[in-house]
Formats: structure tokens, C-alpha cells, sequence
């Protein structure tokens, strides 16, 4: 096996980790922001806890973070199915695609979706903490995809009524 066969081998399951990682990251994020109380936040806020002023932020804004959260799940997803189906076809052949599609989706649901989300569920003022300086560079990032959106949504929207 050739050097650039073996930086594929390992590469791309590498690569593949860390976008579960990242998707993990978004669906913590998401929970853990939407199970946090308001109480929580001002007794956070009233104790002049780390990034307690930033969790207040963020939480006031929920709309943005879920979108944030919402955007970054999709875009990660996304790249992981496309990985998954490229390295199926490159290593295995056509036939295993269904396969690869399948393991992808199983490691998903598991690790970036089910586990993430209830630490975040039982936790939701540390996964709030720890994601709140991230989350914001990334609200600010995705701030033209998801004010886009929205705002084609509420055009749709309102030309539905008429």
C-alpha cells in the first residue's frame, strides 16, 4: 500500500471523529442552552461565574443559538455522510455504500446525538459554560446563512397568506 492509500486509510476516519466531535459540540450546545433556567443564569450572573455573562447573552438569545446549533448539526452531518460514502466507494466498492451509510448513521445517533444530549440534560449549566465562548465565534460565523434563512422564511411565509 502505497504512502497516499495509507493517509487515506487513517485520514479520513480520523476526519470522521472529529465532525462526531463537532456534532456532539452542537447537540450539547443545544440542549444544554435550552434546559438551562433563567434562575440558573441570574444566579450565574449574581456569583460572577466564568462566562456567565456570555451564557446570559446567548440564552437571551435562543432563536440564534438553536439556528447556530441547527446549521453547524446539518453542515457536519452532512460532511460526515459524504465522507462516509466517498471512503465506502474508494476502499470497498459500490456495494458497501448502503453499509458505510448505515455504521455512519449508527455512530451518529450514538455519539452525537443520544450522549451529547443528555449529559447536556443533566448538566446544563457546565455544557452552557463550556460552549459558550465557541458557540458565540460561531454565531457570528454562521450570522449570514441563518439571517438568510430566516428571512426566506418569512417571506414565504407571509406570501402564503395572501
Amino acid at each position: 500500500m502505497d504512502a497516499q492509500k495509507i493517509v487515506y486509510v487513517i485520514g479520513i476516519p480520523l476526519v470522521e471523529l472529529l465532525l462526531i466531535l463537532c456534532g456532539a459540540f452542537f447537540a450539547a450546545t443545544e440542549t444544554g442552552y435550552t434546559s438551562l433556567s433563567r434562575i440558573t443564569v441570574r444566579q450565574m450572573l449574581k456569583g460572577k461565574e466564568k462566562n456567565a455573562s456570555l451564557v446570559s447573552r446567548l440564552r437571551s438569545n435562543l432563536d440564534g443559538l438553536i439556528s447556530t446549533a441547527l446549521v453547524g448539526t446539518n453542515l457536519v452531518t452532512t460532511l460526515i455522510s459524504s465522507l462516509a460514502t466517498a471512503y465506502a466507494i474508494e476502499l470497498f466498492g459500490d456495494g458497501y455504500v448502503s453499509l458505510a451509510t448505515a455504521a455512519v448513521s449508527i455512530l451518529v445517533i450514538i455519539f452525537s446525538e443520544i450522549i451529547p444530549k443528555t449529559y447536556a440534560a443533566l448538566r446544563p449549566k457546565e455544557s452552557a459554560v463550556m460552549s459558550a465562548r465557541p458557540i458565540l465565534l460561531l454565531q457570528r460565523l454562521f450570522f449570514p446563512v441563518w439571517t438568510a434563512l430566516s428571512f426566506r422564511v418569512v417571506s414565504a411565509a407571509e406570501g402564503s397568506k395572501e
